[in-house]
């Protein structure tokens, strides 16, 4: 999807929930799609010392990442895992993050 990204508007998402500050987020959409990513930052500070670069899903407690309103329900699909997740204005980041420590989110029109 280069046009996606290279033509798509940018739009910065907030998280929000007590580990708001250790995850980024930001969507592409144009008429090719939307796509969502998913990052997180500052994982030594949330989760200790780890062994690995996944945040355990624990450490987002009730994180989430807000989309905008006006999107309504999304079915997305994780380019990475290849699961589905039907999206309405939040979606959990120990949802997103459970299987591997970043995201990207797809949708087709």
């Amino acid at each position: 999807m280069p046009s996606l990204f290279a033509d798509g508007a940018y739009i910065p998402l907030q998280a929000t929930g007590p580990a708001a500050r250790h995850v980024v987020a930001f969507a592409r959409r144009s008429q090719a799609g939307v796509a969502l990513v998913v990052v997180p930052r500052f994982v030594l500070e949330l989760a200790g010392n780890l062994d690995q670069p996944q945040v355990p899903a624990r450490c987002w407690n009730d994180t989430a990442i807000g989309l905008p309103e006006e999107w309504g329900v999304l079915q997305i699909r994780n380019a990475v895992t290849g699961a589905v997740h039907d999206v309405d204005r939040e979606i959990s980041v120990s949802t997103l993050l459970h299987s591997f420590p970043v995201a990207l989110l797809i949708k087709t029109p």
